[in-house]
């Protein structure tokens, strides 16, 4: 009987200290809050940030995309790079499709460009310098829109694929 006891206070103890380990993410209680918005009346609706300063984290992740993407001089190479269904044009060239904008509400607020992702079937999207930030990570939090947006992708990339076998 006393071994039973003993295992069962051994089992529970190191149960205790695994709760109480590093292993497991820790949150900043004072780190600002981010959220991946399709636009900024999206952002608005979020009721993160007021529209004001949505429109100036969105401003600066569209500045950043139009500084820090790589511009193309045709759809062909552009997708040859980016991969098929990543690209659009602009007015005299093609660069890499904006998808969505990771806000973070701090002051200022700021915006990073994200992009769809390269892997297949991938839930969510990549940063300009190409790390993943996917929704099943929970590290960030994503708007409806911008589910149905990485979903919409994912099935269009798809449907590419299917018709590029035939």
């Amino acid at each position: 009987m006393q071994k039973i006891i003993q295992i069962t206070l051994c089992c529970a103890l190191s149960a205790t200290l695994a709760a109480c380990g590093g292993d497991g993410p820790t949150v900043d209680p004072n780190a600002a809050k981010r959220v991946i918005y399709t636009s900024s009346g999206d952002c608005a609706n979020g009721e993160l940030l007021e529209v004001e300063k949505c429109e100036i984290a969105i401003d600066d992740a569209i500045e950043r995309h139009n500084t820090d993407s790589t511009a193309y001089s045709s759809l062909r190479k552009c997708e040859l790079a980016e991969g098929d269904g990543r690209c659009e044009r602009t007015v005299d060239e093609y660069r890499i499709r904006l998808f969505a904008f990771l806000v973070t509400a701090s002051e200022p607020p700021t915006g990073e460009p994200l992009y769809p992702p390269k892997e297949k079937d991938q839930a969510g999207f990549i940063t300009s310098g190409g790390v993943p930030i996917l929704e099943e990570k929970l590290e960030v939090a994503f708007s409806n829109s911008a589910v149905a947006t990485y979903e919409r992708f994912n099935k269009e990339a798809e449907e590419l694929r299917k018709m590029k076998r035939r």
